[in-house]
């Protein structure tokens, strides 16, 4: 695919922004009154919503509206957006006696170009705005921070043309699988993360509840919702891409994948055996030495490095290992981002490679595994990967989830491992619609036990 020439536009004020701030007796941001076109995602609303909560760290925040939005397009897109959110950040000012800390929010597509068909209309490559209004809790505090300027209207890139595609069957997917391993087999890759999308409409889910429901079952991952306009990006996901102090970086490896059983004692066999298993520790290792190596242009310190450890999902155990390390200070949050992405935990080993035969094959991956995160004007912030989401446009649904397919890898349970991704999304959804049929599983009891082996 040939990438268009970069491209940035910025709804940016002339003069210096000034913000007030206020402590609020708020303890749980969905309760809020501007929240509630979460729960109804059809209602007009022409004011962009961004929704972030990360249970365990005890600490959310929850954006309306834009004074300036940053959309940018082609392979520095990331680049483009940093230069000019950092700019405005500089003269975005406390009002006399404040001490507000405005920040910008948003995110980035996968690939570098304008996605195609309709369903990610409204999310440009990369698109980062300043608030309205922002909330800001954490901890007990919530702090909403209020800018004086007017709101703009955002600038939306087109999509390019053509018709949707339709959600592959499970023998196509397990083509590509093959496709893939004769590809490792003849040495041109050495992993790549392939990914599928399943369907559903017309579909009217209570969103809010979902959310709660997400947030409750999934206190150590981060549970976004981001809607534009009226269109709705959720999820629920895992993986850090990179967290950005004073400094200081902090960016894990997670790769590697095994069911859960339900049962405390099968778990810690499986917990035992993911360790152990060679496939997964190739996948592993490639995404630990892709990281490490995607960091150390910048001329990064890196922490000693550490071992792989297992983290529990609801539905999964992974592997995980943490990457830290200082001497960031001239690299921004978003500069280290644009050094990762996309890491081979979403994209494969060599990158370009893996990159150019999923931006053939994967046209419409749109925001899924692309980043979402915040930056203030200190260059601190974090970016998280768009995993375990669903995209909800238009009354249909798509849920979306990835494998990363290396030697040894079994098409068939490569398949499993999607579904059981998948699970993350449509058991909050089946609870959430008392049972909606449409939110069945895809494949038979079989398949999933497939990817414990």
């Amino acid at each position: 695919m040939t990438s268009p020439a970069p491209t940035a536009t910025q709804a940016a004020p002339a003069e210096d922004l000034l913000f007030r701030s206020r402590v609020v007796p708020i303890r749980d941001l969905l309760d809020l009154p501007e929240a509630e076109i979460l729960g109804d995602p059809f209602r007009a609303a022409p004011e962009p919503l961004f929704y972030w909560e990360h249970p365990s760290a005890d600490e959310a925040w929850l954006a309306l509206g834009s004074v300036c939005d940053f959309v940018a397009t082609g392979p520095d897109r990331l680049r483009d957006v940093r230069r000019a959110a950092r700019a405005v950040l500089a003269r975005s000012l406390p009002a006399p006696g404040e001490t507000a800390a405005p920040r910008v929010v948003g995110g980035f597509a996968f690939a570098p170009d304008a996605v195609a068909g309709r369903r990610w209309r409204e999310f440009p490559p990369a698109w980062f705005f300043l608030p309205r209004r922002l909330w800001l809790r954490h901890g007990r505090r919530c702090t909403v921070i209020d800018c004086l300027g007017e709101a703009t209207p955002r600038a939306v890139l087109p999509s390019h043309a053509g018709h949707e595609t339709r959600d592959e069957t499970a023998d196509s997917w397990e083509a590509r699988v093959g496709a893939a391993l004769d590809r490792i087999a003849a040495g041109r890759l050495d992993k790549i993360v392939l990914s599928r999308r399943r369907s559903f409409a017309p579909v009217r889910p209570p969103l809010l509840d979902v959310l709660r429901r997400l947030r409750s079952a999934r206190p150590e991952c981060v549970t976004f919702a981001c809607k534009p306009a009226a269109t709705i990006w959720f999820g629920s996901t895992p993986e850090i891409m990179v967290e950005r102090q004073e400094g200081a970086f902090f960016t894990p490896a997670l790769a590697g994948t095994i069911r859960r059983s339900g049962d405390e004692c099968v778990d810690r066999e499986r917990t035992r055996e993911l360790l152990s298993c060679p496939k997964n520790r190739r996948e592993h290792a490639a995404v630990v030495a892709g990281i490490r190596g995607a960091l150390a242009p910048l001329g990064v310190q890196f922490d000693p490095a550490q071992e792989p450890h297992v983290i529990t999902l609801p539905e999964a155990l992974h592997l995980r290992t943490p990457i830290s390390g200082r001497g960031v200070e001239e690299h921004d949050v978003l500069a280290l981002a644009a050094a990762l992405h996309p890491t081979p935990a979403v994209c494969g080993t060599p990158r370009a490679e893996a990159a150019r035969l999923l931006h053939r094959e994967e046209p419409d991956r749109g925001w899924y595994t692309g980043g979402i995160g915040w930056m203030d004007a200190a260059g601190d912030g974090e970016v998280v990967v768009a995993l375990r989401s669903a995209l909800l446009a238009d009354a249909a649904l798509s849920v979306f989830a990835g494998a990363g397919i290396v030697a040894g890898s079994d098409p068939h349970a490569e398949l499993a491992e999607t579904e059981l991704k998948m699970s993350a999304m449509l058991e909050p959804l089946r609870a959430a619609t008392a049972g909606f049929p449409q939110f069945d599983a895809g494949c038979d009891d079989s398949a999933t036990q497939a990817v414990s082996a």
